[in-house]
């Protein structure tokens, strides 16, 4: 349960960012409103207390989209319930999802959901990155073992000139990108782009990397301000053959690819030995 309030406000590129925890979604084991602009992002994370029997991590990343946000509401007297999410409302979720996946370790298999709720929408500062931020934020946080926090930055090329965080009033641009990493590398890449020359695209990412470092530091400024207990995370009794894959995996891989069956087989008995 969140119980912690805490706020923090940065300028980033002209644009005012703000993180506030504390006085939404309390019952929720953490949650962080992310304010980009006039833009208004609220972000819960909800924790099993139990792993589950499954062979794959199950996380739920939600993404809701509500006509409120941009000021526009429904005249109908009866239709009041929610319609299916729209194509980008899915495409922001899969955006969200990709880059935290893998910052979980591979045996973890609690259920994590992710809510991320689109409280007011400005054009100008479009939504995605400031979910994404929220959503790092918010497992940062929680008990998870989440091996973050992970940087978001929104990168257009716009007639030869780069543009951080464009506005989606901005059209025909030669290239798109939401790029996100953490400090050492990035994570994902997804957008659009016209004929760029691979060079220029390099430029872009590696442009873009810098970029979101601001990011990274934002969200570790905000968590000096609150106190973060991780329990550790503990490898179980079901999962020890991971372990041993991760010691001899690489090692292993290397000896099937032996053509010679004797000399292949010989290697082979060492393992069992």
């Amino acid at each position: 349960m969140n119980e912690q309030t805490a706020t923090c406000e940065f300028d980033w590129a002209g644009k005012k960012i703000k993180f506030e925890t504390g006085k939404l979604a309390l019952l929720a084991d953490s949650a962080i409103r992310v304010d980009f602009g006039q833009t208004s992002v609220l972000i819960s994370v909800v924790i099993g207390q139990e792993p589950k029997e499954t062979d794959f991590f199950p996380l739920l990343v939600d993404y809701e989209e509500k006509f409120y946000a941009s000021g526009k509401i429904s005249g109908s007297r009866f239709i009041k319930r929610e319609g299916k999410p729209s194509e980008q409302a899915v495409l922001n979720a899969r955006i969200i999802d990709r880059p935290i996946r893998p910052m979980f370790p591979k045996n973890y298999r609690n259920d994590i959901q992710i809510v991320i709720t689109v409280l007011s929408y400005d054009p100008h500062c479009p939504p995605e990155i400031p979910s994404i931020l929220g959503a790092s934020l918010a497992l940062s946080l929680s008990n998870a073992p989440f091996a973050g926090p992970i940087g978001a930055v929104r990168v257009a090329v716009n007639k030869g000139e780069f543009v951080l965080n464009p506005s989606d009033e901005l059209v025909d641009l030669d290239l798109d990108f939401i790029v996100v990493g953490n400090k050492e590398r990035i994570l994902m890449v997804e957008g659009k782009a016209s004929e760029l020359p691979e060079d220029k695209i390099i430029e872009v990412l590696s442009w873009a990397h810098k970029q979101l470092m601001f990011t990274i530091k934002a969200q570790e400024e905000f968590m000096k301000k609150t106190k973060i207990e991780k329990p550790e995370f503990v490898i179980s009794e079901s999962d020890i053959h991971l372990k041993v894959s991760d010691l001899l995996g690489s090692e292993l891989k290397g000896v099937l690819k032996i053509i010679d069956q004797k000399e292949r087989e010989d290697r082979l008995s060492q393992f069992q030995q």
